[in-house]
């Protein structure tokens, strides 16, 4: 995958640099788009970080190692959400932000969850919830990633993240819970 990237590289110095780094820090790129996209996609999402890398080639020299491996895990962090974004684009409403949820007539997301308050508790919850859970729920059951494909992602066992989600479940419902009642 690299040797194309490289190709857009002119200078030697420039190209031998990526594919050390690249070569050195493949795993960390691997794991860190995993987190946030199924393992199929996940070879796309390091590709367009490496893209964004190449421009940032000064700046990668500059770095000391805590620092370099800290931008290169954000930016195939980003890069991974917007592929994810990209991908997700197409499919009804479902961000969760104010007055998204429900505009699309085929989302029936609103009668799923009992009418419009409980759909504004859900609302306010969803933005307290902690953003690793965020992320869990987004990736079960938005993704509709397995609980295999989530535990490799998570480095723990399929058990482990069943019960990861039964936890994040709870805590989404208890912020609902004080939601409805401050409606």
């Amino acid at each position: 995958m690299l040797s194309w990237l490289c190709e857009m590289l002119s200078e030697p110095s420039d190209r031998a640099f990526m594919e050390e780094l690249y070569q050195t820090y493949e795993t960390l790129m691997y794991a860190t788009a995993r987190k946030y996209l199924p393992p199929e996609d996940s070879a796309d999402a390091v590709q367009d970080g490496v893209e964004r890398l190449i421009g940032k080639i000064e700046t990668l020299r500059s770095l000391e190692k805590p620092a370099l491996i800290r931008y290169i895990s954000l930016t195939v962090q980003t890069a991974a959400i917007d592929l994810w974004r990209r991908k997700t684009a197409h499919l009804p409403a479902l961000s969760l932000e104010e007055g998204t949820v429900g505009e699309n007539p085929d989302c029936d997301l609103e009668e799923l969850l009992c009418g419009k308050e409980r759909m504004e508790a859900f609302r306010a919850a969803w933005r307290k919830l902690e953003e690793k859970d965020r992320l869990l729920l987004q990736q079960k059951y938005f993704l509709e990633l397995s609980d295999e494909e989530l535990a490799g992602s998570y480095g723990c066992k399929p058990d482990s993240i069943r019960m990861k989600l039964t936890r994040a479940r709870r805590r989404l419902g208890r912020l609902m819970q004080r939601e409805e009642v401050t409606l």
